[in-house]
């Protein structure tokens, strides 16, 4: 819930996070 909250902040246009979407697309969510 709140990477989903985050992603939303820095990427307010990209689609919801996916778990399945690789780390290297992601690098904010791979720390």
């Amino acid at each position: 819930m709140g990477l989903v909250g985050i992603r939303r902040g820095l990427f307010p246009d990209a689609p919801p996070y996916r778990p399945n979407l690789p780390s290297t697309t992601h690098p904010e969510l791979a720390a």
